[in-house]
């Protein structure tokens, strides 16, 4: 199971990192780190998963490359307002933000559409196209599904 997501996430990914070849590319990561990412996925953890394909997204990308990191769930378990910009959109530090997926512990709730809207808010002062990539397993969200902008 874990080669088949890994593969669909890379084949996504691909496309989105020769769209635009001359340009710097910018990629904004939201990260479920609530408590439904301790569910298996075979013998593996959901959360093990999605961070092991996320790092090696992360040492494909270019090293010109700007990145940043949302996670939501992570820090407090009954609250819907648990998200962080735990990397804002900047030059890519790949130890950096491999250290910030680690310290990632699933505990919380699912608020997905305001993980994103926290996304668009930071995008405000982006200058440039930014690619925001969800990584979740989209259970149980709190307080609604995201819109369609």
């Amino acid at each position: 199971m874990k080669k088949i997501l890994h593969t669909l996430f890379l084949s996504a990914m691909s496309f989105c990192l020769s769209a635009q070849p001359t340009a710097p590319s910018q990629y904004l990561f939201i990260l479920d780190g609530s408590g439904s990412m301790w569910q298996k996925i075979g013998d593996e953890y959901k959360i093990s998963v999605a961070k092991s394909v996320m790092k090696d997204l992360v040492t494909k990308l270019p090293d010109q490359a700007r990145a940043g990191l949302i996670a939501y769930g992570h820090s407090r378990k009954d609250d819907c307002n648990d998200i962080e910009t735990l990397t804002p959109l900047a030059p890519l530090d790949r130890a950096a933000f491999s250290a910030k997926l680690d310290a990632i512990n699933p505990q919380g709730k699912t608020p997905i559409a305001k993980s994103i809207a926290h996304a668009l808010d930071l995008l405000k002062t982006a200058s440039g196209p930014v690619t925001v990539i969800l990584v979740s397993d989209g259970l149980k969200p709190a307080r609604g599904m995201p819109a369609i902008w």
